[in-house]
């Protein structure tokens, strides 16, 4: 399914359970942040949230463990960066019944995203253990670190006319 072909009945839904990073505000609240449709910062998706809402997608958080009932209704479902203790003191593991009900509405026609942090920062020990179900290895070596601000040395070059990224450019 290409996004431009999406219908307003599509609903796309971010993980806010494996990856739940909080931080204190200004009030000494605490707040979550890191990859929410919410967070308006270079670490929140909240243009990629606007990007599926002006596709016709609703946009919707999954605050708890997936499930097959928690996953109904849900077309796209995407995990970012699964937390381990040093972002989070008291991690949410993938477990068995996750992968179990993942992988139940993946082959009932679900679409899952699965996006890693470098590997000191994501837990890729369980995440290869769901991603494994569909052939895909996170490997814990990190390319085009980026250092700083300095984001050009993150740069990937896509050639034009890539087959995947066909109106591939440089836009740094």
């Amino acid at each position: 399914m290409s996004i431009s072909n999406a219908q307003q009945s599509k609903v796309v839904t971010l993980d806010n359970f494996f990856n739940h990073e909080t931080k204190k505000n200004k009030n000494e609240n605490e707040i979550r942040f890191h990859y929410t449709w919410e967070d308006q910062t270079l670490n929140g998706y909240s243009i990629l949230g606007n990007i599926f809402k002006e596709n016709g997608f609703q946009i919707k958080n999954l605050d708890s463990g997936p499930t097959l009932s928690s996953l109904k209704g849900t077309d796209v479902y995407i995990i970012v960066d699964p937390d381990n203790t040093k972002e989070t003191p008291n991690p949410n593991y993938i477990n068995k019944h996750h992968i179990h009900a993942i992988t139940k509405w993946v082959k009932a026609g679900g679409i899952l995203v699965l996006l890693a942090n470098d590997s000191a920062n994501t837990n890729l020990t369980q995440l290869n253990v769901l991603a494994k179900n569909f052939g895909i290895n996170f490997s814990n070596k990190s390319r085009n670190m980026v250092k700083g601000k300095n984001y050009e040395t993150g740069t990937v070059n896509i050639p034009q006319g890539n087959e995947v990224f066909t109106a591939s450019k440089n836009s740094i």
